[in-house]
């Protein structure tokens, strides 16, 4: 089976059955990449940031059509989801329910449903789906590029669901404000992924069971980006499913985090193997 995601933008251009074309292409190209994400992660329970041309996956523009200016996006409602999952086979409507919740915690609302049941499952878990949330964000920012060009409001839903997700000027604004946090704090973490040129990567709280991005300061010392390369390496190179000591630091940080406190990112001060070395 499939459902048909509707797309609509609605505004003064968009009222007499046209859009800007630049700005709205460049919305529903986001916005492609969000669902590719999502159902993508359903599926297999791994976050894809990239190449996704490659993905077999039968996400469809099967037409575009006014009353506002609507695309219409088909897609499979029957994927297999993550092992353990509602028992396997998605129902009809659930892969909705997903890219519904996903959607709603970027921009700053709460959702249950399929989201909710993601972070209880074994194979899968909370901080994996605060991981997905935060891969979403750029391109859900993105999505907002029509957003004041002759465009109001974005709204998407599915044909027979009485909710639907709404872009607007205050969820445009909401993922545009950051907020610097400089309340220094200290906790232990997991480090994921690192890009030593860059000095940024992924860590996993251990406390929160969140996972982040980061950046290392730049004034943090040798110690510092060793601590961390050492981590991120003992990360790639463990046995599958397999957690040690090796792939933890303790970490001093402050945050940028979004207008509502949710932490967005985090930049490492200093880091250290264990917090006698701080």
């Amino acid at each position: 089976m499939t459902d048909e995601l509707v797309i609509s933008f609605s505004g003064p251009v968009a009222s007499r059955g046209e859009v800007d074309a630049y700005t709205a292409f460049e919305s529903m190209l986001a916005l492609s990449q969000v669902t590719t994400m999502i159902i993508h992660f359903g599926d297999t329970g791994v976050i894809r940031r990239k190449d996704f041309a490659k993905l077999a996956l039968d996400l469809r523009l099967t037409d575009t059509r006014e009353g506002s200016f609507e695309f219409l996006l088909n897609y499979s409602s029957e994927a297999q989801y993550v092992a353990g999952f509602v028992g396997g086979a998605i129902t009809s409507g659930l892969a909705w329910d997903l890219i519904k919740g996903a959607i709603t915690r970027v921009i700053g609302g709460s959702s249950r449903g399929a989201i909710s049941e993601l972070e209880q499952a074994e194979e899968v878990g909370e901080g994996d789906v605060g991981a997905l949330v935060q891969a979403l964000e750029p391109a859900i920012r993105r999505a907002h590029g029509a957003i004041g060009h002759g465009t109001n409001t974005i709204v998407i839903k599915v044909e027979g669901d009485a909710e639907q997700i709404v872009f607007d000027a205050n969820s445009k604004a909401y993922l545009l404000t950051n907020v610097i946090n400089d309340e220094v704090r200290t906790k232990r973490f997991m480090v994921t992924s690192f890009d030593g040129r860059a000095r940024t990567g992924r860590i996993f709280d251990l406390e929160d069971e969140q996972g982040y991005t980061f950046e290392l300061d730049k004034d943090a010392g040798f110690q510092s980006l060793k601590s961390i390369a050492d981590a991120a390496r003992a990360y790639a190179l463990r046995g599958r499913g397999e957690f040690t000591a090796d792939i933890e630091i303790v970490g001093v940080f402050t945050s940028i985090d979004a207008v509502d406190g949710r932490l967005k990112k985090m930049r490492i001060l200093k880091s250290a193997k264990d917090m006698s070395d701080l």
